[in-house]
């Protein structure tokens, strides 16, 4: 096992639904990017940049615009166009200490499973503390989440925010249902 998200069937997914939106001329955030391959489906003719908190992952990613950092932690989202999330969303059933902690020195390379779940008994800790530092997001937002997570809250919570969401891809893969949403003000 690798210390970081590899790709697999949902990243594959979310690959295809961003090739398909043709993205263009666009400053794109891969938060949670991991080896960088959603980045890919949308590199030419635009400028990406990839985030994660995960040090050893960004070691393996090949783009050249790199940040260390826990969600959007300093990170400027107003100079952002485009933001990408392949949320972590797995659940877990026993108690993780600092999921989401500032404390945590990222380059330590101390990172182990704990970053590739989601938290909680739905999987959806990360997705929502995201969801509360985006609510003065002003562009266009493209999240993975699976059914587990509750979409029809998630939804409602984002329009809450004022974004309008489509359904991009429903599939099921490996026992779960994956659930692409796009976002935008």
């Amino acid at each position: 096992m690798t210390d970081y998200y590899e790709p697999n069937e949902d990243s594959f997914t979310f690959y295809d639904v961003l090739k398909e939106e043709n993205i263009t001329n666009k400053v794109i955030l891969d938060l949670g990017s991991s080896t960088g391959y959603l980045s890919k489906s949308c590199s030419k003719n635009n400028y990406i940049i990839n985030s994660d908190i995960n040090y050893k992952a960004l070691l393996k990613n090949e783009f050249k615009d790199k940040i260390n950092t826990d969600l959007l932690k300093s990170i400027n989202i107003n100079k952002i166009d485009v933001i990408i999330f392949n949320i972590p969303y797995l659940p877990n059933y026993c108690k993780l200490d600092n999921v989401i902690d500032s404390s945590i020195t990222h380059e330590s390379n101390d990172i182990n499973l704990k970053y590739l779940i989601g938290g909680d008994k739905k999987g959806d800790r990360i997705l929502r503390v995201f969801i509360d530092q985006i609510k003065d997001y002003k562009n266009i937002l493209y999240l993975l989440i699976i059914e587990l997570n509750e979409p029809k809250k998630i939804i409602k919570k984002l329009e809450s925010y004022g974004f309008k969401v489509e359904l991009m891809k429903i599939r099921k893969i490996q026992g779960e249902t994956i659930i692409i949403l796009k976002c935008y003000k």
